[in-house]
């Protein structure tokens, strides 16, 4: 059986314990299995126990399938290992393995919150939002904003206007915004564009492409642009 040309970056996955390691591969690589086999490592080796692992994937879904796969991959170390204190470090692992956190990095998110509610400011009784509410909340956030800004005949409406810019669509700005909130938006004042230079600019380009066309039909026909210029 042919090796992976990378199989040496998967062996340090699993025996480097000692150093943090970033997996950068693509999907169907086989990240999962190098996790589940650092997790084992991790535990055969002593140098975590199972109530002290955290294991973050993007949906719960893939949590489920993560931790399915884990205990599989856990039941068969206890089967097949004949190191008496590894065996002992398996055997516990897997009697506690309702122990190991397994979700989404909002779950984990949400659970260190718990454990600390009043100090982080929060109800103890919080829960998490779901992303379909999250999009609800989002939207109703939206159109209330714009009809704040209509009821107050806000001067804002009348500057767009002038623009000619239609709120709606600054909605898409809005929602990416709302998705990546680290990211800051830098605006600054330009001049309106020359638009006679533009035309000046687009005539001389049409008439270069023009002194280009073939005389006869290509044999392909035209392209999309000889297509336009025809």
């Amino acid at each position: 059986m042919n090796r992976p040309r990378d199989e040496a970056a998967r062996k340090a996955i699993e025996a480097g314990l000692d150093v943090s390691v970033l997996v950068e591969a693509g999907a169907g690589s086989g990240k999962t299995t190098s996790l589940i086999k650092r997790m084992l490592a991790l535990l055969g080796e002593g140098v975590c126990p199972v109530d002290g692992m955290v294991a973050v994937t993007f949906t719960r879904k893939a949590a489920a399938e993560l931790k399915g796969r884990f205990q599989i991959e856990l039941e068969n170390a206890v089967r097949r290992e004949t190191d008496g204190p590894k065996l002992e470090r398996y055997g516990a692992a897997l009697s506690n393995l309702d122990l190991l956190f397994t979700g989404t990095i909002h779950s984990f998110c949400a659970r260190l919150l718990r454990e600390r509610p009043v100090e982080a400011g929060l109800d103890p009784g919080f829960t998490e939002l779901e992303e379909d509410e999250n999009i609800v909340l989002r939207d109703k956030c939206w159109s209330e904003y714009l009809e704040s800004l209509h009821v107050a005949e806000s001067s804002l409406l009348v500057q767009l206007a002038d623009l000619g810019i239609e709120p709606a669509q600054l909605e898409a700005v809005y929602q990416n915004v709302c998705l990546y909130p680290e990211i800051e938006v830098v605006g600054r004042e330009v001049p309106p564009p020359d638009f006679a230079r533009k035309r000046r600019l687009l005539e001389e380009y049409l008439q270069q492409a023009w002194k280009a066309m073939p005389p006869e039909v290509p044999k392909k026909g035209w392209d999309s642009l000889q297509d336009m210029l025809r």
